[in-house]
């Protein structure tokens, strides 16, 4: 037997590539009514936007009410211009290329427009980074007013996104999906239990999964996840069908001597070639987005098991990253999240809300970083239905996360699962839009349950414990006081707590059918089990 080598691209035929790819995209912007009702509403923002800019930027200058409105035309004129010509360069970069492009691409539009304005003065490029910024953080206070609080300027973005997705692949000969052959888009809220679901649907808080629970559009079923009712666990038994071979979300093992943690990509992609006999649930033409493992899917975006940016076949990413309502928008409702978690940490201690752990430190980060994973993994689900994608996979970690540092029932995390409902929602406008008809499964991989800390209910870390208890513990430590004011070990802490797993929500379409883990069901799968890392 012989085997054909492939041969390898030289330079020149890399730089074509490049060149027709870049061609391709801007060939692929069209303007549209769609467009043209952007671009107005665009010079109204801007003109309220700049205005506020420049009285607050003493290094850029604009004289007169008439030399403003012509900078606004200006702004827009030259954004419509290069916006496209940065989107282009940002879909052939991808990865990190893409995120600085979009990163820059309002300092560059700001930076262009005021030197072509005769009227205007600017000091220089730091002004027009921050006048840009600043600009950014305005706009986007503007949008929500004039959304009533809503996502739809960033869901016509999605939309305008999967035009010119097909029309891409229309011009490449690609034909598209068509109706016949349903799709199915699986969204996993991570961390999610049954109790609190149902809860928030009957609370009228969740109004898009209760609408389809009363339309009989979907079905409510809960399933127990057993141990350890991790991320890790629940995803290696629904997309490898294994969930024997992860033990918990961190462990050691003698024979390599070493810490496994399946949230990091080394470890991730260790377990996954264990897991993996190549007949994963998304083999046969998946996306896995965001997820833990990838479930052998051929297209796999942000997974953790094969860590790696989006490449320039991605478009979403670029057009993420380079839109106003996508990167920027992001970054500035970001440090609005910031704060909004000072405030709400601050409430807690104030209030005396036990128990409680510290909100600080890496979680600040974390927080606005979630909201903006979860707009850019709508984008990118938004380009595979474009694309036709007969599975797509993705897990939104924003309840997790909050409910982990706030509690899974205090507002925040309550606030948390609104705003994933409202992304349903966004995905159900999106999903008409695709030449694939697709169903919506809704499911979560474990549940947690409120309770205080091993530390905090009994005065030394489980690490303390054992090494008191085997002798190995070098340097006994004192007993640490109760974090954030808890009350002291021998004081009983009045919330409930219980190592018996609970159920998890999940909601899927009843008539699709959706193996689980060793089983077959034709209905809504609902998880929710107690937390064990």
């Amino acid at each position: 037997m012989t085997s054909r080598k492939t041969p390898t691209p030289t330079p020149d035929a890399d730089r074509s590539g490049l060149i027709r790819q870049l061609l391709r995209e801007l060939r692929g912007w069209r303007p549209t009514l769609a467009r043209l009702r952007q671009l107005v509403r665009s010079m109204v923002t801007s003109f309220l936007v700049l205005s506020g800019t420049l009285w607050l930027m003493p290094g850029v200058n604009v004289n007169g009410v008439v030399a403003m409105l012509w900078l606004v035309v200006l702004v827009a004129v030259v954004g419509a211009l290069l916006r496209p010509l940065l989107l282009a360069l940002a879909t052939v970069l991808g990865g990190l290329g893409a995120l600085l492009v979009g990163a820059s691409v309002q300092t560059i539009v700001m930076y262009v427009a005021l030197r072509l304005d005769p009227a205007s003065h600017l000091s220089g490029l730091p002004a027009a980074f921050a006048a840009a910024w600043i600009a950014v953080a305005l706009a986007a206070v503007v949008n929500w007013f004039a959304d009533a609080g809503t996502d739809d300027a960033f869901t016509a973005e999605a939309l305008r996104l999967m035009g010119r997705v097909r029309r891409v692949r229309a011009r490449s000969g690609l034909a598209p999906a068509g109706r016949g052959e349903p799709g199915l888009v699986v969204v996993q809220l991570d961390g999610v239990p049954t109790p609190l679901l149902r809860w928030a649907v009957q609370a009228g808080n969740l109004p898009n999964i209760g609408r389809w629970l009363r339309s009989r559009s979907h079905t409510l079923t809960s399933w127990h996840t057993g141990l350890p009712a991790t991320t890790p666990a629940g995803q290696a038994g629904i997309l490898h069908g294994d969930a024997r071979s992860v033990p918990a979300f961190r462990w050691y093992e003698k024979d390599a001597e070493r810490l496994i943690v399946t949230n990091r990509p080394r470890d991730a992609a260790v377990v996954e070639r264990r897991l993996s006999d190549g007949n994963g649930l998304l083999r046969d033409g998946g996306v896995s987005i965001s997820n833990v493992f990838s479930g052998d899917a051929p297209i796999t975006l942000f997974t953790i098991s094969r860590a790696a940016l989006p490449g320039r076949r991605t478009r979403g990413y670029a057009a993420f990253m380079t839109s106003p309502y996508g990167f920027t928008r992001a970054i500035v409702l970001g440090f609005g999240r910031m704060l909004k978690e000072v405030h709400q940490a601050r409430i807690q201690r104030r209030r005396d809300i036990r128990p409680r752990v510290g909100r600080a430190g890496a979680f600040l980060a974390l927080r606005p970083l979630t909201a903006l994973l979860r707009d850019l993994n709508v984008t990118l689900i938004a380009e595979q239905m474009a694309r036709g994608a007969p599975v797509i996979f993705c897990d939104f970690v924003d309840y997790d996360e909050v409910a982990h540092h706030a509690g899974p029932a205090r507002p925040e995390a309550l606030e948390a699962l609104t705003e994933l409902d409202q992304m349903l929602g966004m995905l159900q406008r999106l999903a008409v839009e695709a030449d694939r008809d697709y169903h919506l499964v809704v499911l979560s991989d474990h549940g947690q349950s409120q309770g205080a800390t091993f530390q905090q209910r009994y005065g030394e870390t489980l690490t303390q414990l054992v090494g008191r208890l085997t002798g190995t513990l070098a340097t006994p430590e004192p007993a640490p006081e109760p974090a954030e004011g808890l009350p002291a070990p021998d004081r009983a802490v009045p919330v409930a707590h219980t190592d018996q797993a609970e159920p998890a929500p999940v909601t899927r379409p009843a008539q699709v059918d959706q193996p689980a883990p060793g089983t077959t069901t034709d209905r809504p799968v609902d998880a929710d089990a107690d937390r064990a890392a």
